[in-house]
């Protein structure tokens, strides 16, 4: 079994194993021996090094994988061996991946930002014609190239180091051309320290836009990487909470239903038909969760970009299981939509004879044993009665008041349900339990209703409607005005908590009070 051993090659950290980092370093001091006595060897050897990491890089997909000694003899395949690029021996070219350009800015021959001259680079253009092309565009369209241009400042990178300069030029990136283009920055350095009285005057604009432009996009770089902090830092305090919360209600939610059963209850005759709770509660914790887990890795990278967070193949089986559970939720999510598709309403009539003399009473009498269960903050209850069988208990009702031309009193309860089929929706309507009391002159409803558990929640409800003869006084308890309809006109114009606490009476199509205060 080899050593592995990490090194640091141009700034970038490699895991090497012992038989390849001997092959490399005797071959990085062949080089060294070979530009000993050669002007600019320090560059040379940084670009050549840079050019190596550069190579290993694109090997290497992933930080974690080891160079290997095959690695490096491919490398040293594609730069040539140090002996090929003596002076004698420039014209011979080591063997090579491919001269293909690519596309950097060329900021020593640039009035702003290079973008320009790195294109005409690229497509092998004049410079100065590009130039007047951008110039043109920029007048004629009425300035909106400019962001254009601002974008490919910005996304484009710079050609900083000689082996970059030489793929934006679309030559061979080998140590004879790196050691032939530094000798020819070296020679102009000089050319130019004899002539600088004679470019002086020439150089001067060029050197004066470049240093103001050069200055400015600092300055948009600099605001750019302040605002990608504060993003990132807003990104990670926000997706940290949400995970938070979430883990914390996943936890909870689970303990409370393994010690009440509520939450277990409720999925079971409410959702998802034969769906384990835990298994929901999962899906919903990666449909959630791993979203907020993908943006605090985004807030990450931007506080600190060389961080790697999860790695490549954490990252691939969290977007996996993410998608996993999303596709999950949409399945089950439609089967309950599906479930709901019909609708049935059942009917129940029921007729009564009342004095005309005699007040109609109304009132809401809850059953002892559902009353402390039942609140105005929630419609949905799972009870279980005294043989041990679950019912849902919903405050799906409503009860209103009509006129009649009859003589008598009755009662029309309407028992409405959804389901999967229509015969599935009749059955649901008709499982319906509700019975209000009717007693002499006084009716005695229920808020709630209950339907047996193993029919789910369907969307079952209830609306009582009680059509009162002409001439009948009637009297409304406060205890109606929770399942008490909106619109029941009167002459008070009363809504709902007005009609409470009076005696009314029935004229016309509308409700007169008789113990009202006059407005």
């Amino acid at each position: 079994m080899n050593k592995t051993i990490d090194i640091n090659l141009a700034g970038i950290f490699f895991h090497i194993d012992e038989k390849a980092y001997a092959l490399l370093k005797k071959y990085l001091d062949a080089l060294r021996n070979t530009f000993a006595k050669t002007t600019g060897k320090e560059e040379i050897l940084a670009d050549i090094e840079a050019r190596i990491a550069e190579l290993l890089r694109d090997r290497k997909s992933t930080k974690e994988q080891v160079i290997e000694i095959e690695d490096i003899e491919a490398i040293i395949a594609i730069l040539g061996q140090p002996e090929d690029y003596v002076i004698s021996g420039e014209d011979e070219e080591a063997p090579q991946q491919s001269n293909s350009k690519k596309l950097f800015r060329d900021t020593e021959d640039s009035y702003v930002g290079g973008v320009a001259s790195g294109l005409a680079h690229y497509f092998g253009l004049d410079v100065g014609w590009l130039r007047i092309i951008w110039a043109l565009l920029f007048f004629f369209s009425g300035g909106s190239f400019l962001v254009i241009y601002i974008l490919f400042w910005v996304l484009t990178p710079e050609a900083s180091t000689t082996a970059e300069k030489l793929q934006m030029k679309g030559e061979p990136v080998t140590v004879g051309n790196i050691e032939k283009k530094i000798k020819e920055e070296v020679n102009a350095i000089a050319d130019k320290v004899k002539n600088v009285d004679y470019n002086k005057a020439g150089t001067t604009l060029k050197k004066k836009s470049k240093s103001f432009f050069d200055n400015f996009a600092s300055l948009i770089l600099s605001l750019i990487k302040v605002a990608g902090k504060l993003i990132g830092l807003f990104l990670v305090i926000i997706a940290s909470l949400s995970l938070f919360g979430i883990t914390l209600g996943f936890i909870v939610t689970n303990i409370v239903g393994w010690i009440t059963e509520m939450p277990f209850d409720f999925i079971d005759v409410a959702l998802f038909q034969n769906l384990p709770f835990w298994i929901l509660s999962i899906l919903v914790l990666c449909g959630v969760g791993i979203p907020m887990l993908f943006l605090l890795m985004v807030g990450i990278k931007l506080l600190a970009p060389r961080s790697n967070p999860f790695g490549f193949w954490g990252r691939l089986i969290l977007l996996g299981l993410w998608l996993l559970s999303l596709i999950s939720l949409i399945v089950l999510g439609t089967i309950e939509a599906k479930s709901h598709r019909f609708s049935y309403q059942a009917f129940e009539n029921y007729s009564h004879a009342v004095s005309p003399s005699d007040t109609l009473r109304f009132s809401v009498s809850n059953e002892p044993q559902f009353k402390d269960r039942l609140t105005h903050s929630s419609d949905f209850d799972v009870i279980i009665d005294e043989e041990g069988d679950k019912h849902l208990l919903l405050q799906n009702v409503t009860f209103k008041i009509e006129p009649t031309d009859r003589d008598s009193l009755y009662l029309s309860i309407q028992k409405e349900a959804n389901g999967a089929s229509y015969k599935d929706a009749q059955a649901n309507a008709q499982q319906i339990n509700y019975a209000p009391i009717v007693d002499s002159n006084r009716i005695q409803l229920n808020s709630y209703l209950t339907t047996p558990a193993i029919k789910k929640y369907k969307n079952q409800e209830v609306a009582i409607t009680v059509f009162v003869p002409e001439k009948q006084t009637v009297f409304i308890d406060s205890s109606v005005l929770p399942i008490l309809g909106w619109n029941i006109p009167n002459d008070q114009n009363f809504v709902r908590r007005g009609l409470a606490g009076h005696h009314w009476n029935i004229q016309g199509n509308q409700l007169i009070c008789l113990d009202c205060k006059p407005k």
